[in-house]
């Protein structure tokens, strides 16, 4: 199975565009654009741009590994000068409750969040910042934790504690995240995802910055998004959520997604 799309006589019928909150998806000079409008409210409404290749209330996930995405992508405007989140890459959509129930989180993806966000879930990563990134909530390592989460939260509240126990904590959801450098988002640059059974390999211009093991088996959604939402989740059981107003357009554009089994 593939799909391939370069924008360049519209857009594939796959995608289920997503705009809400003045966000728009557009297509101009052979690129998707992504784009949140500028806004001057203090508590602004939750604002995103996205495509899927998924229905988001059926979550018809189509990818398994192994397969190879590759995509070409810059930023509008540099790190230090964006709110919210925004990437793209392969998640099972675990906001609220679909046809198919609750899901436990997982993603392989590029990612970005900026301040007040703040999500340091692996150890000595900082909490925002433009990341190569894993998750997984689905393996049994997080379920058998899950039970003493509690404690462990207010046992991670003191440093010694937190260096000793978030180790465990970051191998048992699966989170592997590497920082890449902000100046590659607002110069066109070619994401690659290589999503094996047993391994994920990350390249940005055709340079490793990612390799590590992975146990994603179930089937994921191609996501590619900009959006306002903050979130502060941390091991020590701090959890905080809202948005924020863009002070100038915000911009994702995408000149080419290709998706293939291996």
């Amino acid at each position: 199975m593939k799909l391939h799309d370069d924008f360049a006589y519209g857009w594939s019928e796959r995608w289920q565009v997503t705009q809400q909150g003045g966000g728009e998806v557009t297509r101009r000079m052979k690129a998707l654009h992504l784009a949140l409008p500028p806004s001057t409210q203090a508590k602004p409404p939750y604002a995103n741009a996205q495509i899927t290749d998924y229905d988001p209330a059926q979550r018809n996930f189509a990818w398994r590994p192994p397969l190879h995405l590759r995509l070409n992508a810059f930023f509008g405007q540099p790190a230090e000068q964006m709110v919210g989140t925004a990437g793209f890459g392969f998640w099972n959509f675990s906001y609220g409750i679909g046809a198919k129930g609750l899901l436990l989180p997982q993603a392989l993806w590029f990612f970005f969040c900026a301040p007040p966000s703040d999500m340091p879930l692996a150890l000595n990563v900082p909490g925002t910042g433009w990341k190569a990134a894993t998750f997984d909530a689905r393996n049994w390592r997080f379920l058998a934790l899950a039970p003493i989460a509690p404690l462990a939260f207010l046992l991670m509240r003191l440093r010694p504690a937190r260096n000793l126990l978030w180790p465990i904590g970051q191998r048992a959801i699966g989170v592997h995240e590497a920082l890449l450098d902000p100046e590659t988002m607002v110069q066109e640059a070619t994401y690659e995802l290589e999503w094996l059974p047993q391994r994920a390999i990350f390249r940005v211009n055709g340079q490793v910055v990612q390799d590590i093991p992975v146990n994603i088996r179930q089937p994921l959604g191609f996501i590619a998004w900009i959006d306002n939402r903050w979130a502060v989740v941390t091991p020590w059981g701090h959890f905080a959520f809202g948005t924020t107003a863009p002070p100038h357009n915000q911009i994702l554009v995408l000149s080419h997604v290709s998706i293939e089994n291996m």
